[in-house]
């Protein structure tokens, strides 16, 4: 496992395959100069997107959106003002530039957390870390929890768990808000993803893997362990090495055509590639057979497949595909089996149809 964590961060390092050029950036990197350059109303930013950041709708639309409702109103990032807001007025708001998913719990969330960073931090979210050294001292002031912290503080913030906790430390220390700390990378789907995909994690089930504590405390202490052996002293490892299994989820995994759902939609070539289950999405069936046919390996698949899994540089430890739709539609991580390292494919010339090897150079990855 530790290997695979080694070669991510020297990819990621050196901007090698799939990092090069800075063609996907970091959601926070969108954020606009006007609210880069105010400190507070930044945090504050980073903050509020952490409501967000809960699956559904992708961080980079999220970001994207939550500018333009700071646009339209200034006054909903400002905790003291947006405090006072009637529920439906947030609802208005953000679904306005955000859409109606989950807009019950978001607005709810918005008004709440408003509140308690009002009364309880002056408004600030730089408040929240003066002193903190750790992340256990963090999880005290953010994680939410029932009744008062004995200093009688409010306990923490509506829908900040591990997760959110990690992931507001991560946008603190990124931006350079606050001083650099030791804490687990914010384990979402695509940081499981390769977890369990290259086996670095299993379960012995024979249900679907339901997405909760049973899977991200194992994955946050496997990967705080990984950090305190291999990086203890190497300041801003957790970001790196955060970054680095987050995008190669996004840009490899998630453009894998063994991880490619369907479902409604879609323009009408792919309409015959759909299929649907009571109303629900399912993975789209690849098909492999000893001799190459159109109708089994579309040409689409060939070619996803050649510039995500055949060129990916851990492929060799790869065991399962993770489709995303499970997770974002039943909350579940459906582990695929992958397909095989040789694949009836065409040739440049599309007239040899025998196999060809999709994996000239083998990369060695142990487990351990």
């Amino acid at each position: 496992g530790y290997a695979v964590f080694d070669r991510l961060l020297t990819l990621w390092r050196s901007r090698q395959f799939p990092f090069e050029g800075g063609k996907t950036l970091l959601p926070q990197e969108t954020i606009p100069s006007e609210i880069r350059q105010d400190s507070e109303l930044l945090a504050r930013f980073f903050f509020l997107a952490c409501i967000y950041m809960r699956g559904g709708i992708t961080s980079a639309t999220a970001f994207k959106g939550l500018f333009l409702v700071y646009q339209d109103d200034p006054g909903m990032f400002n905790a003291n003002v947006a405090m006072n807001y009637s529920l439906e007025t947030i609802k208005t708001k953000l679904s306005s530039r955000m859409g109606n998913w989950d807009i019950e719990v978001a607005a709810y969330n918005w008004k709440e957390n408003c509140r308690r960073l009002a009364t309880t931090w002056n408004g600030s979210v730089l408040n929240i870390f003066k002193d903190i050294t750790n992340y256990e001292e963090a999880l005290e002031r953010i994680r939410n929890k029932k009744g008062k912290h004995k200093n009688g503080l409010d306990a923490g913030f509506v829908g900040f768990q591990h997760k959110m906790t990690s992931m507001l430390c991560y946008f603190l220390v990124d931006a350079g808000l606050v001083p650099g700390f030791e804490f687990p990378p914010p384990v979402d789907f695509h940081h499981l993803r390769i977890l369990f995909g290259h086996e670095i994690l299993t379960i012995k089930t024979e249900r679907a893997i339901r997405y909760g504590e049973r899977i991200l405390e194992p994955a946050r202490s496997l990967l705080s362990r990984y950090l305190k052996t291999r990086h203890s002293d190497t300041p801003g490892a957790n970001l790196e090495l955060a970054d680095a299994l987050w995008l190669f989820s996004l840009t490899i995994c998630s453009n894998a055509p063994g991880n490619t759902t369907a479902g409604n939609g879609g323009g009408r070539k792919e309409l015959k590639e759909r299929k649907k289950k009571d109303g629900d999405w399912v993975q789209i069936p690849l098909k492999i057979t000893g001799e190459f046919s159109q109708e089994e390996w579309r040409h689409n698949q060939t070619r996803k497949y050649l510039n995500t899994c055949g060129r990916c540089p851990m492929r060799t430890t790869c065991r399962h595909f993770a489709p995303a739709e499970a997770y974002y539609r039943r909350g579940i991580l459906d582990l695929k089996p992958h397909l095989p390292m040789r694949l009836p494919i065409p040739s440049a010339t599309k007239q040899n149809q025998s196999k060809i090897d999709l994996f000239p150079e083998q990369i060695s990855l142990p487990k351990t």
